[in-house]
């Protein structure tokens, strides 16, 4: 992958954590199954997860620990 699929990549992970957050503060609980209630940010950080493997592919693992420090 080139060097802007990387930064948009890396940038777009960033992104999650604040959305997260402005979603635990703004939706409270949502339900994601019968009789089972999770902050709606998990929905979030469920897509920071796939972003961070797709940043570590494209960027290279140096990159990925200096986004999350």
């Amino acid at each position: 992958m080139n060097r802007i699929t990387a930064a948009s990549l890396l940038a777009a992970y960033l992104a999650t954590i604040p959305a997260a957050n402005w979603l635990v503060d703004h939706d409270g609980a949502g339900p994601v199954g019968p009789g089972l209630l999770a902050p709606a940010g998990v929905y979030a950080v469920g897509v920071a997860l796939v972003l961070r493997d797709l940043a570590r592919e494209a960027a290279g693992r140096a990159a990925i620990l200096a986004a999350i420090a």
